[in-house]
């Protein structure tokens, strides 16, 4: 199973010397591409300012409304960390279940979506991952059973979130890409699946849409939507450019179809 590190978001800071550790952050991250060209000291002294930053928080991070976003990836120490393309998060809160969608785009394309269920010895702070499901350009792979992870989210503002993955896990910081659009789901045995509709609901609406009951899953993926939208807009692209030079059927210049 393809891991993907949590991201940390880091809030505003209450005193001086956390607004200094969350400047301090994010210059520290500024060159690392993502946590790739980081160095051992690198590492070392990101973890140290991030501990800092979040012994200063006193917000529960995955109980916040502000948590429920859009996430970009700037830095993360683990080792799956993409080359190329960019990596999104989108955490969901709003409705149950929990859902957690890591997305890498061109050329990868991967999309992977979990559900967060949060643990009881700390509920405001960390949560399992169980994984729903994993896809590579469009294709539903199999998902083997395997036990969940756990991920601590330690810091969370407007602008930034900041969470590890386990005792001692990778660590990753995104910064806040937009407002939530809700995951599309449905519940089954606990656990949230996408249907083809509500795919494109979701897709091409803010609104969260309707659950609909439907015994068969779908392995549609918004890669394969994005090469559907895309298909269509290279399609009336072609057809306005045989049109403006007289090209299409039954203009001038060109015999109408045999019918």
């Amino acid at each position: 199973m393809e891991r993907f590190a949590l991201l940390l978001l880091v809030c505003p800071a209450a005193g001086l010397s956390s607004a200094t550790a969350r400047r301090s952050l994010l210059e520290a991250i500024q060159s690392t591409r993502h946590g790739l060209d980081a160095s051992t000291a690198q590492r070392g002294e990101i973890a140290r300012l991030a501990v800092e930053l979040a012994a200063g928080s006193p917000e529960a991070p995955l109980t916040s409304p502000r948590i429920a976003a859009t996430w970009r990836l700037v830095y993360t120490s683990g080792a799956q960390i993409p080359s190329s393309g960019e990596l999104m998060r989108t955490i969901d809160t709003s409705a149950e279940p929990w859902l957690l969608r890591d997305a890498v785009g061109f050329p990868v394309f991967t999309c992977m979506t979990a559900q967060l269920l949060p643990r009881a010895d700390n509920p405001g702070h960390a949560a399992e991952v169980s994984l729903l499901e994993l896809t590579k350009l469009g294709v539903r792979e199999q998902t083997p059973a395997e036990p969940n992870e756990s991920v601590d989210f330690l810091y969370l503002d407007d602008e930034l979130l900041i969470s590890r993955m386990g005792v001692g896990g990778d660590l990753t910081v995104c910064e806040r890409a937009g407002p939530l659009v809700p995951l599309p789901r449905i519940r089954r045995g606990g656990k949230g699946f996408y249907q083809g509709r509500q795919y494109i609901e979701g897709f091409l609406s803010t609104s969260k849409p309707a659950p609909i009951a439907t015994a068969g899953l779908d392995s549609l993926t918004p890669n394969i939507k994005a090469a559907g939208m895309g298909a269509g807009a290279l399609a009336a692209i072609t057809a306005a450019f045989l049109g403006a030079n007289g090209l299409l059927p039954g203009q001038a210049g060109m015999p109408p179809p045999p019918y």
